[in-house]
């Protein structure tokens, strides 16, 4: 049914968790990925 799917809508947003009054988001790890492309890449 709609309402069901509109549910979570109605209620309103999730707001992130808090730490000392700032949200504490996910923190990523950034890691580099090996080139795949040898020499440059053309257009």
């Amino acid at each position: 049914l709609a309402r069901d799917y509109l549910a979570p809508l109605i209620q309103g947003e999730d707001y992130p968790p808090y730490k000392n009054g700032t949200p504490q988001y996910a923190k990523l790890k950034n890691t580099l990925v090996s080139k795949k492309l040898k020499g440059r890449f053309r257009i």
